[in-house]
């Protein structure tokens, strides 16, 4: 498999050129993988952590190799690293062609997916589709590593440096948790919609709402279920609604999928945050059991208001 030079440059009073403090490195080098290997899983699956069952060759994208470390500019101590492309790592997610014009790039290495994810942080994107809640997570407690003798954390090599990709400091790890701060919480919903588009291998799917608006899923539960035969359909799905520090969906985490019947488009919009968090608000409707052969299916559906309440309730709002 064909590898990729890349580097990280560590500045700071624990950092002298070749040499520096074990705790600076080893604070950098226990962080690393965890980080790029997020950053992969986001750009494909629009989720951070593992959901569903994702192609088993996807995790050979964030198999990295280390070559040790030497003296970079200005004293820095430069840590050198090899990683693929993701063509090289996952072919096969390229097989059906790219789902969405805002996918991964196969030219991209893991290197570069976390330097879209620091470039959206260090602009404080809260529509960004480049991370969520754990990923920002991850690099906020790179300010465990800022109190060991690094002031700074500079990614390089490949495409890093022409996308001008910001250093991990102190004012980026704040802007991360800032952002946490102001990501609604997640909530169980049910959507609507047209399935449009399905990735085979790792059952990452798109509905079209009545709108026109375009919404992104997978499908989390291990059991198989044949996607394939409600392409071009109307669906409806219940899941878990997962939003952006915007309040926006990035994803819902589908658990239950039916052909949708006349009552179901009530649910064709997108859903919305539960309660406030930071400066974002946002209105829902709590759905509840009731006597829907749709929840059935699912069979766990919380709550006791009828379909009837839901639906007066979305139309209220909507």
């Amino acid at each position: 498999m064909k590898l990729t030079d890349h580097f990280i440059d560590l500045t700071g009073p624990g950092c002298h050129g070749k040499y520096a403090r074990p705790e600076a490195v080893g604070g950098v080098l226990s962080r690393i993988g965890a980080t790029l290997r997020d950053a992969v899983r986001m750009s494909v699956l629009h989720s951070s952590r593992r959901v569903g069952r994702p192609m088993s060759e996807l995790s050979h994208a964030w198999h990295i190799r280390s070559g040790g470390q030497t003296a970079g500019p200005d004293q820095a101590t430069r840590l050198l690293f090899k990683a693929p492309t993701l063509k090289d790592a996952a072919p096969a997610l390229f097989d059906q062609g790219l789902l969405w014009e805002d996918g991964p790039n196969p030219e991209d290495t893991a290197f570069d997916l976390m330097g879209a994810v620091l470039r959206d942080v260090a602009r404080q994107k809260r529509d960004s589709q480049w991370y969520d809640v754990d990923l920002l997570n991850r690099i906020g407690r790179f300010s465990g590593v800022l109190q060991r003798g690094v002031n700074q954390i500079q990614l390089g090599g490949h495409q890093l440096e022409a996308r001008s990709t910001p250093a991990i400091n102190r004012l980026l790890t704040d802007a991360a948790k800032t952002l946490v701060t102001e990501t609604p919480e997640p909530r169980r919903t049910r959507m609507t919609g047209m399935l449009d588009m399905i990735r085979v291998s790792d059952r990452v799917f798109e509905l079209v709402l009545k709108d026109g608006q375009r919404a992104r899923a997978v499908w989390v539960r291990h059991e198989v279920v044949e996607l394939a035969k409600y392409l071009n359909s109307d669906v409806t799905i219940e899941g878990k609604a997962v939003f952006r520090p915007s309040g926006g969906l990035l994803r819902m985490e589908a658990e239950a999928i039916a052909k949708a019947g006349e009552k179901d488009r009530h649910f064709s919009v997108m859903p919305r945050p539960a309660q406030p968090m930071g400066r974002r608000a946002g209105v829902s409707v709590e759905l509840k059991r009731g006597e829907s052969p749709f929840a059935a299916i699912y069979g766990k559906w919380p709550g006791e208001e009828s379909d009837a309440e839901v639906r007066a309730a979305l139309e209220e709002i909507s």
